[in-house]
Parts: structure tokens; sequence; C-alpha cells
């Protein structure tokens, strides 16, 4: 398995080709483009809702740990899992900070 982790001094920065809605329980995050979705909880769209305003990979940790009240390292966690899913869907795009 490769595990992808996200540090500090990137800039995630969100496109434009995706939509979401809420199911029942969990959300459908569509790109638009390619047609392909994921079925995803509340977390990972806390997670879009701060990254629409911050692009500072640190500054939506702090926000999603401080949201959830959980510890810094299970918000990480959560955090590069989600990054990567919607790297993988390309719905964003994760930059070396200049």
């Amino acid at each position: 398995m490769v595990a992808y982790y996200f540090i500090s001094m990137k800039k995630i920065k969100l496109k434009d080709n995706f939509n979401y809605k809420k199911l029942k329980k969990k959300y459908a995050l569509l790109n638009n483009q390619t047609g392909k979705y994921l079925l995803l909880n509340e977390s990972a769209i806390v997670i879009l809702e701060i990254a629409k305003s911050n692009e500072d990979f640190n500054d939506i940790l702090v926000e999603f740990t401080k949201y959830f009240g959980i510890k810094k390292t299970q918000a990480e966690q959560d955090l590069n899992s989600f990054l990567k899913m919607a790297k993988d869907l390309q719905i964003l795009e994760i930059n070396d900070v200049a």
C-alpha cells in the first residue's frame, strides 16, 4: 500500500469541475468532467468547505481539528486520506509553496 502524506508548505487549490449533494447519511461528490464520483462523509465535506476559503494545508488542518475537536494526528490522517481521494478524482491541485 502506498501512503500519501501532504506536508506543510503545500497549497490546496480546489477546481471548479465538481459539485456535491447530500443524500440520506452521506454526500455524493461528482467530477462533472469525468463523470467519476465519490460517496463522502461529513468530515470530507467540512474539509471541502474549509478549503474553499483557505488554500494552506496547515490552516486547513488547524480549522478541521478545531471543528471536530480531535487530535491533530487524527485530523492529519483524515485530511491526507481525503486529499489523496480528491486528487485521484481530479477535483483539486496540490502545489508547493514558492
